[in-house]
């Protein structure tokens, strides 16, 4: 890996945010959890865009060398989950992000700034 996994959390926030994801937000996972360090999470307004965020962020970090070690829920858009080792990013449509609400699932999480 290439840069600091804060790094590579905001690479993907900005990445999302390039392609107009909305209510993207990066979470520091507490210390119990030991798989994951951050979370990035983001609205797609519909199929096709969540279909559009993820594989932007699949194709740049494949250029950047970064290492995309899964790609979930693609096809359906309504929830795409890329797991780029300690980061995870999570593109939801509004509907999908609400009912799985991920924010206070880890309500010790930390809120990042991009």
């Amino acid at each position: 890996m290439s840069q600091s996994i804060i790094g590579l959390a905001r690479q993907a926030a900005n990445l999302l945010l390039e392609k107009k994801g909305e209510n993207v937000t990066i979470l520091k996972l507490p210390k119990q959890v030991t798989l994951f360090n951050y979370f990035v999470i983001a609205d797609a307004l519909s199929t096709n865009h969540a279909q559009t965020l993820g594989k932007h962020i699949k194709e740049v970090m494949k250029k950047a060398k970064e290492p995309v070690l899964a790609l979930n829920g693609l096809e359906a858009g309504s929830w795409v989950l890329i797991d780029l080792g300690t980061v995870v990013v999570h593109i939801f449509q509004q509907p999908f992000r609400e009912y799985y609400d991920l924010e206070n699932l880890w309500p010790d999480a930390k809120k990042i700034e991009i």
